[in-house]
């Protein structure tokens, strides 16, 4: 009896607690700390038209044979904080030229590239989190 009422207990407590958390979308951005360990930034972006942005520019990127090496300088997620999803979760290597070279978590071996105003865009979101 004792069991069940702590499991009910906890299952309120975490039912209130996910209703009293934010929704909606998050775009963050983090540094490799090493190769097992990410540092993510306190601030995030919830500006549903800036993360759609972001959205509609991984959307519509092409592979490249290009390919990256080394620690990634940024990670970017975007989160639907709603349904718990990661709707993009990308290394982004920084050329001297300000192209970006990505590769999303699970397709480390696929590459895309990013350039000009989209590269510019997304530079500024991830300095604004900086």
């Amino acid at each position: 009896m004792m069991k069940k009422l702590l499991v009910i207990i906890l299952s309120l407590a975490c039912l209130l607690l996910a209703a009293c958390g934010d929704s909606g979308l998050e775009f963050t951005t983090g540094e490799y700390v090493n190769d097992f360990s990410i540092d993510f930034s306190e601030e995030a972006i919830n500006d549903k038209e800036q993360i759609q942005q972001a959205l509609d520019i991984f959307a519509e990127q092409e592979e490249t044979d290009t390919q990256a090496t080394g620690q990634p300088d940024h990670v970017v997620t975007i989160n639907d904080l709603d349904n718990s999803t990661a709707l993009v979760f990308a290394n982004i290597w920084t050329t001297d030229d300000q192209t970006l070279i990505y590769n999303s978590a699970g397709a480390e071996d696929t590459f895309y590239l990013i350039t000009g105003e989209n590269a510019d865009v997304l530079l500024g979101m991830i300095e604004e989190l900086q």
